[in-house]
């Protein structure tokens, strides 16, 4: 009886790992031979789109209700001074800027004046920028946010 008992379970765990061996050897991925690159096989980093990522975004807050929106197909070399520009221009906005030895700065976007009191910041992905507008270069994916807002110097 002891014999039947040993011999049931070895036949038991023979067909079980046999089976196993089976559907692994029919299911599993062979991922020597797949192309990762294809977008089936694509895991998604975020809920933001490849043609969204591609793309970079400029707002200007006029400081209250009034806010002006504009995206653009990145290009390399567009800097947010230049992305500024672009935007203005296609939504008729006049802009002034002074050139000076260290960059260029933004004296009035629309009515809007830079001043000691009130003056437009610019902001890379919400964070206050540290670079100047003329120097930093866009990367895909970025939003740059020009705000008319009290200066914190």
């Amino acid at each position: 009886m002891k014999n039947r008992l040993i011999i049931t379970i070895s036949t038991a765990l023979l067909i079980l790992v046999s089976l196993g061996y089976v559907i692994l050897n029919n299911f599993a991925f062979d991922f020597s031979s797949r192309d990762f690159s294809d977008p089936e096989f694509s895991i998604p980093t975020s809920d933001r789109s490849a043609a969204d990522i591609q793309q970079v975004m400029l707002v200007i807050d006029f400081g209250g209700q009034e806010v002006v929106s504009h995206s653009a197909e990145h290009e390399q070399g567009i800097t947010a001074l230049s992305l500024l520009m672009d935007a203005a221009e296609e939504n008729n906005i006049e802009l002034k800027t002074t050139e000076y030895d260290f960059g260029t700065m933004v004296d009035s976007i629309g009515e809007k004046e830079s001043s000691s009191d009130m003056a437009w910041i610019y902001f890379i992905n919400g964070e206050s920028a540290n670079v100047g507008a003329d120097s930093y270069e866009v990367v895909p994916g970025d939003t740059i946010e020009w705000r008319y807002i009290e200066p914190s110097w």
